[in-house]
């Protein structure tokens, strides 16, 4: 199909689609049934993956009319169905993720990025569906899990991505504390954030020069001491004290060892 067809087929979809829409939330046209609504959604999939397939399959983003069309229909038919509305959820979420990967199957090194929403949406989508079956703390952990593992897929594949570090190990790592200690823990914004403090201080142990890592990890260690000692002392109010007083320090204490590094007499390898 040449691309002014394809303009054209997709701009009168697009129109139609839109004017539906328009007329029935307007109650131009009567109310419809759910049963109604998921044969429309079911014919709308057919037709727009065949105009996808019409189009160029290499045109992968082409595939996003017909996937939440083909979502929409499969959580309707499930609901009239008498299904769980979490088994019908993920299973809307993880359809919705097809384009993604059949965008990053299509040319995996330009289109590398397209593994994290393809991920996060099928992961979350499979949480989702197993819901029934989870502890809520079992629950937020994997919906956690599954956000950080696309960031840490991306590094693994391309050392040079170190920035998807970051997001993995946050996200990794306060799913990890959730499983552990559960949401109801005193514990949790503790450990939290100390979890986001240790990467600043490896950060500057591996590399002296990158003395500014001290300043997140100092204001984040303090606060996380404060926030325990507050902990211990129910009932006073600390208001924003504990941020206050970590970046306080954090700033003295670095303010102070670039002093002291500035003044130290260095020696013929310092």
């Amino acid at each position: 199909m040449s691309d002014k067809r394809t303009s054209l087929f997709w701009g009168l979809v697009l129109l139609l689609a839109g004017a539906f829409f328009l007329l029935v939330t307007t109650d131009v046209l009567p109310a419809l049934t759910a049963q109604t609504w998921a044969i429309l959604f079911t014919v709308a999939a057919v037709v727009l993956l065949i105009g996808y397939l019409l189009t160029g399959w290499r045109r992968w983003y082409y595939l996003f009319p017909g996937a939440v069309s083909a979502a929409a229909a499969a959580l309707l038919w499930l609901l009239e169905g008498g299904v769980n509305g979490s088994a019908a959820a993920g299973l809307f979420m993880v359809i919705i993720s097809v384009p993604f990967w059949i965008g990053y199957l299509i040319d995996a090194r330009v289109n590398r990025w397209a593994l994290i929403p393809g991920w996060v949406v099928a992961a979350i989508g499979v949480v989702v569906l197993l819901e029934p079956a989870l502890s809520d703390n079992m629950f937020v952990s994997l919906i956690l899990l599954a956000i950080a593992s696309p960031f840490l897929i991306v590094f693994l594949l391309d050392r040079r991505q170190w920035w998807a570090l970051i997001p993995a190990y946050i996200l990794g790592v306060i799913g990890l504390i959730f499983l552990v200690t559960g949401e109801d823990s005193d514990l949790l914004p503790v450990l939290i954030v100390l979890a986001i403090a240790l990467p600043f201080f490896v950060v500057f142990l591996l590399d002296r020069r990158h003395w500014w890592a001290l300043i997140p990890a100092g204001v984040l260690a303090v606060t996380s001491l404060f926030l325990l000692v507050a902990i211990g002392s129910r009932g006073s109010d600390w208001g924003s004290s504990p941020v206050i007083i970590g970046i306080a320090l954090a700033l003295i204490v670095v303010g102070f060892w670039l002093l002291l590094r500035t003044l130290r007499p260095r020696t013929k390898n310092g």
